[in-house]
């Protein structure tokens, strides 16, 4: 298989794993609990590449859990989904092919899970806003920086375990010179699906969040999704919201670290049949 046809496939699976991770992540994570605890459903929003939300407005006598419940509902249904999956060994009547992405899908909303938990608790929107208050400042940046090393060990894993399965899924013969390429297109994919996430968030969504979130369309409504104020981004939060769509982007200290996680993976794996 060509460079460019690995990098389409591998932006492909990116991009179906992003879709699929924000999906999950509001229409189950959010949008369940919402639907048995807030007074109303305002609406829900899934970009094409970009950002993606939900408007709720709880009731006067919402109390403390059930507002928990619908704030840690995304985080914690990506993670119980993701390691669900991973954990779970399907049987063989599965087409060999569709256990790999399955896993592969796994694998991005689980690391995404803590990924987004980093941005939103130290840039503080989405629902950020509602756990920074549950602690102190300084709490803050320790478990931030207890999540950035949980992603890093993760990513390591998930990339160790399972990206010497991309050269059968790219039907790609072993050897050193192919697990390179798909690191190398994976972080052109990653590019590229970062691109258009950063164009469509400028160039389309600003114009959807400023018909939607305009103050007298948030009064006349009381939309609540954290806070008032924190339904518009700046400029700074755009950029790590972007960040945020793929667990690669996080730092670039975590290029190297799933670079050489997919070299050991490959040097250790053998005939590549179970997954």
């Amino acid at each position: 298989m060509s460079f460019i046809k690995i990098v389409i496939h591998l932006f492909i699976l990116i991009y179906l794993s992003g879709r699929i991770t924000l999906i999950i992540h509001e229409y189950v994570g959010h949008g369940i609990p919402a639907y048995f605890v807030c007074k109303e459903i305002v609406d829900i929003h899934i970009s094409f590449f970009g950002d993606a939300w939900i408007q709720f407005r709880f009731g006067e006598a919402t109390s403390f859990l059930g507002k928990l419940f619908v704030y840690s509902g995304g985080i914690l249904s990506e993670v119980v989904l993701s390691c669900i999956i991973l954990f779970v060994r399907f049987k063989k009547t599965f087409p060999h092919p569709f256990r790999i992405i399955t896993k592969f899908i796994a694998s991005v909303m689980l690391v995404h899970a803590f990924v987004y938990s980093i941005n939103a608790l130290y840039y503080n929107y989405g629902d950020g806003p509602f756990f920074n208050e549950l602690w102190p400042s300084e709490t803050n940046k320790l478990i931030v920086n207890s999540l950035m090393v949980t992603v890093m060990v993760l990513s390591f894993i998930l990339s160790y375990k399972y990206s010497p399965y991309l050269l059968l899924l790219l039907q790609l013969k072993k050897s050193y010179f192919a697990i390179t390429k798909i690191a190398v297109a994976g972080v052109m994919a990653v590019s590229i699906h970062t691109g258009l996430t950063y164009y469509e968030m400028n160039m389309v969504d600003d114009k959807v969040q400023a018909e939607i979130f305009k103050p007298e369309f948030v009064d006349k409504i009381e939309i609540e999704l954290s806070k008032p104020e924190n339904l518009t981004m700046n400029e700074t939060q755009k950029k790590q919201v972007v960040q945020d769509m793929t667990p690669l982007n996080i730092n670039f200290i975590l290029f190297p670290c799933l670079a050489g996680a997919m070299l050991l993976g490959y040097v250790k794996s053998e005939d590549l049949v179970e997954v």
